[in-house]
């Protein structure tokens, strides 16, 4: 009797165990093959495959509906992941070509970041707008002269020539009045440069401020981009709206920000902010926002930026001469305060205005 209770429990025991076992090592073949299988549209859109895209799309997922982030498109995705078949299974089930996120991107925005020339070719021909515009990064164009994902640079002409001899605006303005070489030059893009004035851009273009070609490459230490602008004659000595020369900029440029005198509590650290869309933060306008560098980081721009200021004077770079802005109405006052008065004023309202809640 107490061998068959024994028995029993022995067995019980075991099949706890087998049962466990399977629990265990099933739910973990869930978790590892979870990711490779379309069990919902996004997902299938992720992996790139149109089959399950259209026996999603055909049991009635929305193909305009949200995936991911509340306000982007399964299309979005697609031309973000690359996947030209699948851009096309869901254009033809309906999807909006020129649908925009919450940042006014498109698409075809997503496609030219990433250099997808297969993936704009399937949206252009749906209708997509080249010219559209974003919020945030200006046209296609625009993004695909300095993107933010960075691919090889082939990729990047390509999707550059494709919009171009697709109606692309060469000399469109972003929202901050840049054009796509003015931002090729902010992003350090050589061959985007050299492949947008070959193409006719305007080099003479000025963004905002005034600031040239020329002022935009020298002030962030774009080296080869300073040098190439010099060899085919843009001259070295064009000002901003200010008067400023690309000399005095870079050397602006060069001197570290002096937070002497600014309380602490207005100054914005951007490595305290949340790691997670940091975007979404309101910062007041009453704080400094900077972003440290490392030493290493540090020493490499003043490098790049002092090379930069060696270059403009060998070809003749000027400083430029202090311009007096005359004299600043304070808001809603009539007294004409001088430029040392309006300093002090500025330094007092620094001081003395309570922070801002965040």
């Amino acid at each position: 009797m107490g061998a068959d209770k024994s028995n029993r429990a022995v067995k019980g025991i075991i099949a706890l165990c087998v049962v466990g076992g399977v629990l265990f090592w099933g739910a973990l073949l869930f978790f590892i093959v979870k990711p490779f299988v379309p069990y919902n549209l996004e997902q299938a859109v992720r992996l790139g495959m149109p089959g399950a895209v259209k026996w999603h799309l055909d049991r009635g997922a929305d193909p305009n509906g949200p995936v991911g982030d509340p306000e982007r498109r399964p299309l979005a995705m697609a031309a973000w992941c690359g996947h030209a078949d699948v851009a096309r299974v869901l254009l033809e089930a309906g999807a909006e070509v020129d649908a925009r996120d919450r940042f006014g991107a498109t698409a075809l925005h997503e496609a030219a970041d990433d250099g997808e020339v297969e993936v704009m070719a399937v949206l252009v021909e749906y209708g997509a707008d080249v010219n559209a515009m974003s919020r945030t990064c200006g046209t296609p164009l625009h993004q695909a002269a300095n993107p933010y994902n960075f691919y090889d640079d082939s990729s990047r002409l390509e999707a550059m020539a494709f919009l171009l001899e697709h109606g692309a605006d060469i000399e469109v303005k972003d929202r901050h009045g840049g054009t796509a070489l003015l931002e090729a030059a902010r992003g350090g893009r050589l061959d985007g440069v050299k492949f947008l004035v070959e193409r006719g851009a305007d080099l003479h273009a000025t963004g905002p401020c005034g600031l040239t070609v020329l002022h935009t490459a020298a002030g962030r230490g774009h080296v080869e981009i300073v040098e190439y602008l010099l060899s085919i004659g843009f001259d070295v000595n064009t000002p901003d709206e200010d008067g400023t020369t690309a000399l005095t900029e870079t050397i602006w440029s060069a001197r570290p920000m002096d937070l002497s005198g600014i309380p602490e509590d207005r100054i914005v650290n951007v490595d305290d902010l949340p790691s997670e869309k940091p975007e979404s933060v309101e910062i007041p306008i009453s704080k400094v926002v900077v972003c440290p560098e490392t030493d290493e980081e540090e020493a490499e721009e003043q490098r790049r930026l002092a090379e930069v200021i060696r270059i403009l004077r060998e070809h003749g770079g000027k400083e430029s001469e202090p311009v007096d802005p005359g004299p600043v109405k304070p808001f809603g006052e009539g007294k004409d305060l001088s430029e040392e008065e309006t300093r002090e004023l500025l330094k007092a309202i620094l001081k003395e205005t309570p922070a801002q809640e965040e």
